[in-house]
């Protein structure tokens, strides 16, 4: 095996065992950090490339990724990298034998749905020039742009709020929606509740939305918070909980088993895909607490 390509049998080895290790998904920019401490990474291999200035080794896992895809172990969907059934099979292929069957799998691809010869050449030895070229497609590109937009959301709500100030956050995105948020719960106990929304002013319209908001760094939601959210719903309610670091196994597991009162579940992630449909909506205060600028792309095909 060439130098490029050892390396890229281990980087796409060790990216499916990562994603098994975090239930099967990871933002590509939070993957990218584990995987340059988990992969032995020499000065050639976290060196740039000479024309594009992008990270070797980044480079290579982002265009050997595209094995793995046509192979069927890995998806790909707004700067989130998602590890399929087969690919978890996959990993029990070992390192070598893993790189040798998504290379054959996408030859089998390119084959049957007959493409013209294209950047990702099927060659084992592949020259570093079309892995920099392969950079600069739009997917990559549009791939590279929505990974670090995610990270500016999660970086800016982590560092830039508190617990009071996020669940004002969280009240604009609901009034983004078009809900009136006549109650966010001052500094102490709320009762079960952090934010309620009503469809009409007065509240005379039901459901009323009922909002649990927990911003713990480092601490995922329990199935007791949970529970206690839906303590406090009426048969005229639906709760909302947001959580920022996420929800724990237990607590995902009982909200997929019992859906009697009605309970929404929002990560970061998710609120930061409501914050991008719902922020043209906004009023220009509520936009201020989190300004976004959307980028576009030219995407010729």
């Amino acid at each position: 095996m060439s130098r490029t390509t050892e390396l890229a049998s281990k980087l796409i080895f060790e990216t499916l065992k990562v994603l098994k290790e975090n239930d099967g998904e990871m933002a590509s920019s939070l993957l990218m950090e584990t995987l340059s401490r988990r992969v032995n990474l020499d000065d050639w291999a976290r060196g740039t490339l000479e024309k594009t200035g992008n990270i070797r080794w980044q480079s290579i896992l982002h265009f050997y990724s595209i094995d793995l895809i046509k192979a069927g172990y890995l998806l790909k969907k707004k700067g989130v990298w998602y590890l399929t059934p087969e690919g978890e099979k996959a990993i029990d292929k070992g390192e070598r034998d893993l790189f040798e069957t998504a290379r054959s799998l996408y030859r089998l691809w390119k084959e049957k749905n007959q493409k013209q010869e294209d950047i990702h050449s099927a060659n084992k030895d592949i020259r570093e020039e079309q892995i920099e070229e392969a950079s600069q497609d739009i997917s990559s590109l549009l791939e590279d742009a929505e990974a670090k937009a995610k990270k500016s959301f999660s970086d800016f709500i982590l560092n830039e709020f508190d617990a009071y100030s996020f669940q004002e956050l969280c009240a604009a995105l609901f009034r983004g929606m078009g809900y009136y948020t006549p109650f966010i719960a001052p500094r102490g106990k709320d009762g079960g509740k952090d934010i309620v929304a009503y469809k009409d002013p007065i509240g005379s319209e039901t459901p009323h939305i009922k909002i649990q908001v927990k911003y713990r760094q480092g601490t995922k939601a329990t199935s007791q918070e949970l529970r206690q959210l839906k303590g406090i719903l009426t048969p005229n309610d639906i709760g909302v909980f947001i959580s920022v670091d996420g929800f724990a196994s237990d607590a995902l597991k009982e909200f997929k088993s019992n859906q009697h009162p009605h309970i929404e579940l929002i990560d970061l992630k998710r609120f930061a895909e409501l914050w991008q449909e719902f922020y043209d909506k906004m009023e220009d205060e509520d936009k201020a607490l989190m300004p976004i600028t959307p980028v576009y792309f030219v995407n010729k095909k």
